[in-house]
This record gives C-alpha cells, sequence and structure tokens, in this order.
C-alpha cells in the first residue's frame, strides 16, 4: 500500500459520518471543533494534490499542518506513508507509531503494525 488511504476516512469523519463508538450516534461537535476539521481537511486535500504530483516534501508540510489543526489519527498514517515514499525509514517509523498511540479501530492499523515491524 502506497497511498494516502487516510485521507478518504478524514474526508467521512469530516462529513459526519463517524459513528461514536459508545452511543452507536453520530458524534456531536462544536462549531470550533467542526471549524478546525474543515480546515484540517482542506489541508489533507492540498497535501494528496502534492503527494499525486510526487512533491513529497509539500504533501508533508501540508499534512503537518492539517494534523496540527485537528489531530486526525489518519493524517500521522498517511505522513508515515509519504516519509516511506521518500525513504527516509526513521521518521516514517515515528509517524507509525503515534498512529498505533490512539487506540481506535482504523482502516490502516494493520498496514501501520506490518511497518513497523519490517
Amino acid at each position: 500500500m502506497n497511498g494516502l488511504c487516510g485521507s478518504a476516512v478524514v474526508v467521512a469523519m469530516v462529513l459526519g459520518l463517524a459513528a461514536d463508538a459508545h452511543a452507536g450516534k453520530p458524534k456531536k461537535i462544536s462549531d470550533e471543533d467542526r471549524a478546525k476539521q474543515q480546515a484540517s481537511i482542506a489541508l489533507v486535500k492540498e497535501g494528496l494534490v502534492f503527494y499525486n504530483l510526487g512533491r513529497f516534501d509539500e504533501a508533508i508540510e501540508r499534512l503537518e499542518r492539517a494534523y496540527l489543526a485537528f489531530p486526525f489519527p489518519d493524517v500521522l498514517f498517511d505522513l508515515g506513508q509519504v516519509h516511506r515514499i521518500k525513504k527516509d525509514f526513521a521518521k516514517a517509523l515515528g509517524y507509525y507509531k503515534a498512529f498505533l498511540r490512539d487506540p481506535g479501530d482504523y482502516v490502516n492499523r494493520d498496514s501501520a503494525e506490518e511497518f513497523v515491524v519490517q
């Protein structure tokens, strides 16, 4: 898996498709958090464009800004992917480990675990 798969998950979360694991209902978020999420997703989309163009340093910059705007764990996975593609394995490993510290049940968890043991 070489792409930025976490980005699609972030899009789903921003669109309100993520369910609250405890109540089984859509998460209610404040207007402030929604604005932060929207800023984050805009940056993730820009990062994906730069990734697809092979402009990895710019993709990293956008993804880091996206995570700072709103800390979606999937963005950490995406950062690991970009660093892995750049062959900066130490940084990739750090991002994969940071992603795995979140206890959520994420689509990319198995992939991140595989990258950590390689």
